[in-house]
């Protein structure tokens, strides 16, 4: 599944299955990365990383 389809399914389901679906989908696709969720929309991932909290 390529990027584009993963967000055209997930815009057809329900409002509070979308961020599921994406992060589960993500997860299947690219297994040998990480991911780091949160639910803070102004999460600073430069920030984040300068304080030694990402680990690459």
């Amino acid at each position: 599944m390529e990027i584009k389809q993963l967000i055209t399914d997930a815009l057809q389901l329900p409002t509070n299955a979308i961020a599921y679906h994406i992060s589960k989908s993500l997860t299947e696709l690219y297994p040998d990365r990480e991911m780091v969720e949160g639910n803070e929309c102004a999460f600073d991932l430069e920030a984040y990383a300068r304080d030694g909290q990402l680990r690459i």
